[in-house]
């Protein structure tokens, strides 16, 4: 299935606000430390679990508010 990042509930803004500030995330199914993914890249992915609605859009407003959407 072809997602973004942005939209999956296993994605992590917080553990490092210097990379999210340029649209980097952590994914909790990625267990290697240092290893961040674009939020905005389209990939396949089999273990995306969608965010509510709220979260991909408050989510979607940060970016936008740092002109990384």
């Amino acid at each position: 299935m072809t997602v973004e990042c942005i939209t999956c509930d296993r994605l992590s803004l917080r553990d490092n606000p210097a990379f999210a500030k340029l649209g980097l995330g952590r994914c909790s199914q990625r267990p290697r430390t240092g290893v961040f993914v674009s939020i905005a890249f389209a990939r396949d992915c089999a273990k995306h679990a969608p965010a509510s609605d709220k979260t991909q859009a408050a989510r979607r407003a940060w970016m936008a508010k740092k002109g990384r959407a």
